[in-house]
């Protein structure tokens, strides 16, 4: 009887873990890639002649499953964000603080741009 017990345990483990293998390989095949988009700073026309300082502004944008994570390096307060979707130019916009990382459900979207505007005057562009 302890003889058929542990045949049954070790059965029981080796399917377990075969099991949860073919189940992790079905999962990496359903989950979207991870996109870094490139944010760029649109520069101000230079006031009365003289050049501008380069900007010492850092954006962290990231596009996974429809949500849209950006960060700035340095907080420029109350931001404003226009999503357009370059297939249809459907836009909607959103709001957001960037003293902290901002998480934005935009939906599942194959190409779009991004318009960000600071509450300091600053505005940012990336696309995908």
């Amino acid at each position: 009887m302890t003889k058929k017990f542990i045949i049954s345990a070790i059965t029981f483990l080796l399917f377990s873990v075969l099991n949860i293998s073919a189940d992790n390989n079905f999962n990496d095949t359903d989950v979207s890639e991870d996109e870094t988009i490139q944010i760029t700073d649109v520069p101000k026309p230079p006031i009365s002649g003289r050049p501008r300082s380069a900007n010492r502004q850092h954006v962290y944008c990231n596009y996974t499953n429809g949500v849209l994570v950006i960060q700035f390096a340095i907080s420029e307060g109350n931001c404003e964000l226009i999503v357009i979707e370059t297939e249809t130019g459907d836009s909607k916009i959103y709001y957001f603080d960037s003293f902290s990382p901002a998480f934005i459900n935009i939906g599942n979207l194959n190409s779009f741009e991004l318009f960000i505007t600071t509450e300091k005057g600053n505005s940012y562009y990336g696309n995908k």
